[in-house]
């Protein structure tokens, strides 16, 4: 008889052992989302990855200023290395007691937030300028993808046109109406139901600086009904001492639903809504409510006119 032996590598199939491994992943990735689903539905508590970054932030000084299971807990946490077993020293403390820390943390977090805000507005400026932003600083919505690219912000937010991404006859009269405003004393605020974040960079991007940008995060309640002019009320002009007549504050948006309530809310105020010269009030009140000229025309507004914004350093300069 006569023996034939193979040399050649046998090939040995990994496909089943992918699967197996993704449904391992899934199992154990669906467990810790419904252990948090569970956290969170019996208590006021946020994610487990939240609080365990909380409770390993805390200073020293701040720790022993809690009550001793919280202590315990971020001494605990502290000497215990994997998230899953971290996850179950906080499952098994006291909920109670880490719900009365988890409010007392957030309430003071916010507070503290407050105050180095309001530290940043400084004291009671001379005015107030405030400014939506989309379709009223600029001529169309600012997206992530207008900002997407660092070095075409400028030309994508602020050009005068799509055919003419590198002239910016408008920009140039912003800047000259933030330095008039600026000159007079005010303080100029954008409020916007966009992102802070996009709005920042786009103000960059153009060299443009304001006191702060209140954007959607900030002000607004998550149902898109927050009033603008009530917000700017209660967190800006009162606590700087200013009272009804608004007489030193000038407001300027693009949907009629802001600027009629903004002047319900800060009566006496000088109110600017840009459409596209469309509709017009007078010299001394200018237009402000539904226009149909406007809303029947694509795109409009396009912004605050050159015509707008000298209304509005007409303005500057006789308050100052």
């Amino acid at each position: 008889a006569s023996f034939i032996f193979s040399c050649e590598p046998v090939k040995v199939s990994m496909m089943p052992v992918l699967p197996i491994f993704i449904f391992v992943l899934s199992f154990y990735g669906t467990a810790a989302m419904r252990d948090d689903a569970k956290l969170q539905s019996t208590t006021n508590l946020p994610s487990v990855g939240v609080l365990k970054t909380w409770l390993l932030e805390m200073s020293e000084d701040a720790v022993a200023e809690t009550d001793e299971v919280i202590q315990n807990l971020v001494r605990d946490l502290k000497q215990t290395v994997g998230f899953v077993k971290q996850k179950r020293l906080i499952e098994l403390a006291d909920q109670t007691k880490l719900e009365e820390w988890w409010v007392s943390a957030e309430e003071k977090k916010k507070t503290e937030a407050d105050l180095a805000t309001r530290k940043a507005r400084g004291g009671k400026p001379k005015c107030v300028a405030a400014f939506d932003f989309d379709q009223n600083l600029i001529r169309s919505h600012c997206t992530s993808t207008m900002v997407g690219d660092p070095n075409l912000i400028k030309e994508r937010v602020w050009s005068d046109s799509n055919d003419e991404p590198n002239s910016f006859t408008r920009l140039i009269k912003i800047k000259k109406m933030f330095k008039k405003l600026e000159a007079a004393g005010c303080k100029v605020v954008v409020i916007t139901r966009n992102l802070k974040d996009y709005v920042d960079q786009a103000l960059a991007a153009a060299s443009l600086q304001v006191m702060e940008v209140v954007g959607q995060k900030e002000f607004d309640n998550g149902d898109g009904t927050a009033h603008k002019g009530a917000w700017l009320r209660k967190n800006l002009l009162e606590p700087w001492g200013f009272q009804a007549p608004f007489n030193e504050v000038i407001f300027s948006d693009d949907d009629s639903v802001n600027t009629e309530e903004v002047s319900t809310s800060l009566e006496g105020a000088m109110i600017l809504q840009p459409t596209n010269d469309l509709c017009m009030g007078d010299a001394d009140t200018p237009f402000i409510g539904p226009c149909k000229a406007c809303k029947d025309l694509p795109g409009c507004p396009n912004g605050l006119s050159i015509a707008d914004i000298d209304k509005i350093i007409q303005w500057a300069q006789a308050i100052s």
